[in-house]
């Protein structure tokens, strides 16, 4: 227990540490009942009906577009963790006390796994005893990285990325000890559960799974077998626990679903397959192509059943949701496209896959590129999950995290090769001031912070434009960065009007959901594609139009915030619809402002029988 917990020691510091920073960060927002983004919201929200009695296999939000309730393919998962530490701390703290520990704490207990799953990878890589703590600062220090797990964060990209972490893990240490390939395998398939988007890693583990097989041991056969089956087997555990049997044979893209149970079945067939001619096929070359034959099988076989999924989830999207929603979300846009609006975030993402590179140069011990990444299993696997993420992220941004994560333990090898220079100083104050600005020069803030001062965020600026100033009626003025339209302290007076449909802008249906009582039309999720396309075309249609639309969804109110991008795209694109109307201060005769306050950041009108 002493052993372990000296070895813990450098994640525990960096946790303590970025603990401290994320707090001082979320706190303010925290404290009023805000959460840092749109699919934290509706976890919780998800949560909270579960918790109120909706059925735990029951995923469907009934308050979003009621008239088509959201069929919601998200996982019961991270809800279990979530809603038990309320159940745990309701009775101490009270149901709000309760929220708000938990969604501090769940991030917390994930941060510090996440930290502790990258250090115990970096040991693999080498055995300098700098290497667990330049390990633990590249993953904490790298921002995008650690937004996934800022207090508050309980949306499923902090579990999937320790997840991921984990499989990687277990991979590695199965080229030693074969069974542990078959918990790899089992948590590559507890992933896809959580999100479809852990696919390009999970592929890519399965690629590092088969080139250690064509590496020649033997004992990667049985390995290679254990991971299919156990993939295969999760995937089946996790359909059968996590859908109607109505739904199990559905072939559903964006979620797990048949087509997924046909791809785990094919690779499972696949690695089986070539482990039994692990006697016969002989040679490094030899092997490689029947791996990568049988695993390309796999893939073409999925996609001749399902060639459907080749599209994405989004390929029949409406086109007027593609134009004012989804082109606008970051985490869709190709990496190449999202860049030059924001190069300080865009440098953080590819931070690390650049210093892992500077690892092929400078190391802490006496290995040298290409024979090191040859002989290790951990830096071969890593480099191979990196390279095929990196290439899945260049196509959707959110997949860059996933690249950091797995990157940060090659790139600590830079790290260290630098802390390890200072030896030679002599000093102990000198030498500690040249360890400082070594972990400095070559940490994953470096960069950013350099183009933060010469080139500032597009991103930000534009959100310094929502901005509003200070609630006049709050008894403890906060400050305005804080008082956007998404703030709860303007959402919760919407609660003072009696509870009702509200057709809403796509980023705040979420934020809604959470602090007040009303049901609404839209929310920034695929699968709401006709509460987005009803409440758009509200906005944008003629007021004669709009009142039939609101007439046959049977709303009680229009609430649409003053200054969102939303409301500026719906403006450009219908000058004369509903929204722009409004904004001219012609309202129709159906609708009834409601009074917010002369600062209030939205307008809210209840629709007249």
């Amino acid at each position: 227990m002493a052993a372990a917990l000296k070895r813990s020691v450098p994640a525990i510091f960096v946790w303590a540490v970025m603990m401290v920073a994320g707090s001082i960060k979320s706190a303010p927002i925290l404290l009023q009942g805000g959460l840092p983004g749109n699919d934290d919201y509706m976890r919780l929200a998800v949560v909270r009906d579960w918790l109120g009695g909706q059925s735990f296999w029951d995923m469907n939000q009934y308050r979003l577009f009621p008239p088509d309730p959201l069929q919601s393919h998200w996982s019961r998962i991270p809800d279990i963790f979530i809603g038990g530490l309320i159940k745990l701390f309701t009775p101490i703290f009270g149901a709000p006390g309760a929220e708000l520990a938990a969604v501090v704490i769940y991030p917390a207990i994930l941060l510090l796994i996440m930290l502790l799953l990258v250090t115990a990878i970096a040991r693999h890589l080498s055995k300098s005893e700098w290497m667990p703590l330049s390990a633990a600062l590249m993953a904490g220090m790298c921002f995008p990285l650690f937004n996934q797990f800022m207090p508050g964060r309980i949306d499923h990209h902090g579990l999937q990325i320790i997840l991921a972490l984990g499989a990687a893990l277990s991979l590695i240490v199965s080229s030693t000890r074969p069974r542990f390939a078959a918990l790899s395998g089992a948590l590559c398939a507890i992933s896809l559960s959580l999100g479809i988007e852990a696919l390009p890693y999970v592929i890519a583990l399965c690629g590092a799974v088969g080139m250690n097989w064509a590496m020649g041991e033997d004992r990667n056969g049985r390995a290679m077998s254990l991971f299919g089956g156990a993939m295969l087997a999760g995937i089946a555990v996790c359909l059968a626990l996590s859908r109607p049997a109505s739904l199990w044979f559905a072939p559903v893209c964006d979620a797990l679903s048949s087509v997924y149970l046909l791809l785990g079945a094919a690779i499972a067939m696949a690695m089986f397959g070539c482990s039994l001619f692990s006697n016969r096929v002989i040679g490094f070359a030899k092997r490689l192509g029947t791996v990568s034959a049988a695993g390309l099988a796999a893939l073409v076989v999925t996609i001749a059943v399902f060639p459907q999924c080749l599209g994405g989830p989004y390929a029949e999207l409406d086109p007027l949701l593609q134009s004012v929603w989804l082109s606008n979300v970051a985490e869709a846009m190709p990496f190449l496209t999202y860049a030059p609006t924001d190069l300080v975030t865009a440098s953080a993402l590819i931070i690390l896959p650049i210093l892992a590179l500077l690892s092929l140069k400078f190391r802490p011990d006496d290995t040298k590129p290409p024979r090191s990444i040859i002989s290790s299993p951990a830096e071969r696997l890593l480099w191979i999950v990196v390279i095929i993420t990196f290439l899945a992220g260049l196509i959707q941004l959110r997949l860059m995290t996933f690249v950091g994560a797995f990157a940060a333990p090659l790139a600590a090898l830079a790290m260290c090769w630098a802390v390890g220079k200072a030896d030679h100083i002599t000093g102990d104050i000198k030498r500690a001031f040249v360890r400082v600005g070594a972990i400095f020069l070559f940490s994953p803030i470096f960069i950013p912070l350099i183009l933060t001062a010469v080139a500032p965020s597009n991103i930000t600026d534009d959100s310094q434009k929502q901005i509003e100033i200070s609630d006049a009626t709050s008894a403890n003025p906060v400050p305005s960065s804080l008082l956007t339209c998404q703030s709860p302290l303007w959402l919760k007076k919407l609660n003072a009007l009696p509870a009702g449909f509200a057709l809403t802008q796509i980023d705040l249906g979420a934020p809604m959901l959470v602090a007040t009582h009303h049901s609404v039309s839209s929310a920034p999720y695929h699968r709401n594609e006709a509460g987005n396309l009803a409440a758009l075309k509200v906005f944008a249609g003629s007021p004669d139009n709009a009142r039939t639309l609101v007439t046959n969804i049977g709303a009680d109110y229009i609430i649409a915030c003053k200054e969102f991008p939303e409301t500026r795209m719906i403006r450009q694109i219908a000058p004369n619809g509903l929204l722009s109307q409004i904004e001219a201060g012609n309202i129709p005769d159906w609708l009834i402002r409601v009074d917010m306050g002369k600062d209030y950041p939205m307008r809210v009108y209840r629709i007249s029988n």
